[in-house]
């Protein structure tokens, strides 16, 4: 049979914070799993983030290329009482090329870093924001972990205080956000060349936190009295 002799190439991994991943499920378990799913069921994220998240989601099987979700999906939100052999399952079979070939438990930084290269194609910022989630995941997976890789997960929140974040930073070209991978910065234009440039955390949350940042700022830049609640 013949071939084109293009290889294929594998969508890039998710590079979102795991906490922000996990986070995500909870509107599924507030209000349900819908028929379909698109980006704007977060819609409590700013729009880079509904876009990773959705991202994260068609990569780990979550949702199918129609934006159907998958009985993996309807297992993680329904079954919470056994999500962590469910996320290891996850893993293992969204990551054959890594954890299929590879024992976490015996690889260092290094080996993990070439062989995730190699995979995925992935470099920069996007190859370690990637390794990240897939260390964290393992760790909440209980998937064992080197003692090498075990120190990387424990400092990666250490490091990046002694990073720039113009060094760290990915802007979003339509929306215009820039994400670290913890953070997302928005920015607000008051008038040209006058932007303000507010940075939510990875687990903003609309509903709950829109209202007291306000009062916040007013209470912080104006001479208002302001009752917080």
């Amino acid at each position: 049979m013949a071939t084109s002799g293009l290889e294929q190439v594998r969508p890039t991994p998710p590079y979102i914070p795991y906490r922000t991943f996990i986070n995500s499920l909870d509107v599924f378990e507030a209000h349900g799993l819908p028929p379909q799913i698109d980006r704007r069921i977060w819609k409590t994220q700013p729009s880079g983030v509904q876009g990773l998240i959705f991202a994260a989601y068609k990569f780990l099987g979550l949702i199918e290329e129609s934006g159907k979700p998958s009985d993996r999906l309807a297992g993680l939100v329904k079954d919470k009482e056994h999500r962590v052999s469910q996320v290891e399952k996850l893993l293992r079979s969204a990551y054959p090329e890594i954890l299929g070939k590879h024992d976490l438990a015996k690889m260092t930084p290094k080996m993990l870093e070439d062989e995730f290269e190699r995979a995925y194609a992935v470099q920069g910022d996007t190859k370690r924001k990637g390794i990240t989630f897939l260390l964290q995941a393992a760790k909440g997976a209980q998937i064992p972990l080197s003692g090498f890789l075990e120190s990387q997960v424990r400092i990666v929140r250490k490091s990046r205080r002694f990073t720039s974040k113009r060094e760290t930073t990915e802007r979003d070209p339509e929306s215009g956000l820039e994400s670290d991978g913890e953070s997302t910065v928005v920015p607000i234009p008051l008038a040209p060349g006058r932007i303000v440039r507010i940075e939510l955390p990875g687990d903003w949350d609309a509903n709950k936190d829109l209202g007291r940042l306000l009062k916040l700022l007013r209470l912080s830049l104006s001479t208002e009295d302001v009752e917080l609640e």
